[in-house]
């Protein structure tokens, strides 16, 4: 049995437990990566120094928020297609399964789906996130933590002193907060992977969400090696989060040009 550590958050009302399993960090293909530091930043995050006053404030954005939306009728559907077929989206499924990419990152959506059945079974009501990604977490031996929050600092809020500089500083044009579902490693090739679940299969309409996560905890751990993973119970989604800079702004252009808060902030990061 893993020993995991926890630390509790009530954010906006909401409960969020961030779990991490300090030897898995430890792991001599990323301890010296980026092991140590996260294990590092899991510690600042659990002292008064942890700006949680920011998580709760509405005035501020929530990554959450950071979707793919008011296109054209049908525009994700073909901007999936193509992102797939460009290969700048590696997708895994039954029938695909990519040698480049660790097993046990290939295999959360049979882990998802196995648990989410087991818990679907014995509960009654949807068991959501927390119980799937606890036993991700526990049996996934590349799993490292779930829950864990990120945030952003203007200069501005530096200046007033709304928030501190801090070896976690990541800096932004704009103030945002949010959770990233789980974090693992790739030992192919000693990469952190951010991974979010979408038990209800919208993987692209997330994806600005989830490379963001990506792209400040390379600024936060000053590392370049990131890749992101949307997934649900049936596939997954493997990308390189610099992509909602690149490939992501020309299909808006393309398919509507939606006025998107988070359009304006991701070049800042």
């Amino acid at each position: 049995m893993v020993s995991v550590e926890k630390r509790q958050f009530i954010h906006n009302r909401i409960e969020y437990l961030m779990e991490w399993i300090t030897a898995r960090h430890k792991h001599p293909l990323i301890s010296h990566r980026f092991g140590s530091r996260l294990l590092t930043y899991y510690n600042y995050v659990c002292t008064k120094e942890y700006p949680d006053h920011i998580f709760n404030d509405s005035e501020y954005l929530r990554c959450s928020s950071f979707r793919l939306k008011g296109l054209q009728k049908d525009a994700r559907k073909k901007i999936g297609i193509k992102l797939i077929n460009s290969k700048q989206i590696h997708l895994v499924d039954e029938k695909n399964r990519l040698s480049y990419i660790s097993p046990e990152i290939q295999k959360l959506p049979k882990m998802a789906k196995i648990w989410f059945d087991i818990f679907s079974s014995t509960m009654d009501k949807n068991p959501g996130h927390g119980p799937v990604l606890d036993k991700i977490l526990q049996l996934n031996k590349n799993a490292l933590a779930v829950e864990v929050p990120i945030w952003t600092t203007t200069d501005r809020a530096l200046i007033n002193q709304d928030l501190q500089l801090t070896p976690y500083t990541c800096m932004s044009n704009e103030i945002f907060t949010g959770h990233i579902d789980l974090l693992l490693f790739d030992e192919t090739d000693g990469s952190l992977v951010i991974a979010d679940y979408k038990p209800e299969n919208y993987l692209l309409r997330s994806l600005p969400q989830v490379a963001t996560y990506g792209l400040v905890m390379k600024r936060v751990l000053k590392i370049k090696n990131v890749k992101c993973v949307s997934f649900s119970k049936e596939k997954a989604w493997v990308y390189d989060p610099e992509i909602v800079r690149t490939s992501i702004p020309q299909y808006l252009l393309q398919y509507g040009n939606p006025n998107l808060s988070w359009r304006s902030v991701l070049p800042s990061i």
